[in-house]
């Protein structure tokens, strides 16, 4: 946990001298639970966290429900780590360049649809391995995922904009959400495992890690 922190420090600092666009992140009001309790479910248990950008047409309203697999939000724009110390909440990160490797051409003052994703460490650090490791179930333990509500037309920060926080009451913000356990792979539903493998079979050819610091795992 210290030393993928220590790297989302790192990274976060270098991204920010050539910010393109920014965001807040931080969840101080709005609680993850796992399972129905604050997470983590033990001290020491990782989750990772990533928002997901859309063009700001892409949902007509705020609170709009899609699918942990919905290719329309298919590149990992800036990945979180939870807390072990503060139950319920993500390692808080301010001023987030969230465009950088979109390639989706977003910059200071865009507005966007966005949704967050969690799910446990052991699927995966960055969310192309996540796919990965769900779809031919390539991991131990038991793993957690879940998703917040659409967030809808986010301005994007950077001076001489003021820079938003993902997380709150808002029309355009998200609330928490609560992560549950994944089913063993046989009992995955059919439709679900045809989502992941389209999702992979589109993003083969690219590179949708979000977070080159990441790709040593």
């Amino acid at each position: 946990m210290k030393i993928i922190t220590i790297w989302f420090s790192i990274f976060a600092t270098a991204t920010g001298a050539f910010a393109q666009g920014l965001v807040n992140f931080s969840n101080s009001g709005q609680l993850i639970s796992a399972g129905g309790n604050p997470m983590p479910v033990s001290g020491d248990q990782e989750f990772i966290f990533a928002v997901f950008l859309a063009p700001s047409t892409t949902f007509p309203n705020s609170g709009s429900m899609t699918t942990f697999t919905d290719p329309t939000f298919g590149i990992a724009a800036a990945y979180f780590t939870n807390s072990t110390v503060a139950v319920g909440r993500i390692n808080s990160r301010n001023q987030v360049d969230v465009t950088t490797d979109t390639g989706q051409g977003f910059t200071i003052g865009s507005t966007v649809d966005f949704i967050i994703r969690g799910w446990s460490a052991n699927l995966g650090y960055s969310w192309p391995a996540s796919m990965n490791n769900l779809l031919f179930g390539n991991f131990s333990g038991q793993p957690w995922w879940g998703w917040s509500t659409v967030g809808n037309n986010l301005v994007l920060g950077g001076l001489p904009l003021p820079t938003f926080n993902v997380f709150g009451n808002g029309l355009n913000q998200v609330q928490g959400f609560n992560l549950v356990t994944i089913p063993e792979p046989p009992a995955l539903s059919i439709a679900g495992l045809g989502a992941v493998a389209m999702w992979l079979f589109r993003n083969r050819q690219k590179n949708t890690g979000g977070c080159p610091l990441l790709a040593f795992h």
